[in-house]
């Protein structure tokens, strides 16, 4: 794990000075992906929209 943590901090860095708090970085077998959330809504157990009021 300590070798993951050094291959991932010059993008933690990136995402630290270039992103916000919705950018996030995804990486796989044959990409590296940097997306950001324009809308993200919970849901409960029943899948209706919960009311935080």
């Amino acid at each position: 794990m300590e070798s993951l943590k050094e291959i991932v901090a010059p993008a933690i860095q990136w995402l630290k000075d270039n992103g916000n708090p919705h950018t996030r970085i995804v990486v796989t077998m044959d990409r590296v992906l940097v997306t950001e959330d324009v809308c993200s809504l919970p849901v409960n157990d029943d899948k209706s929209i919960t009311n935080n009021d």
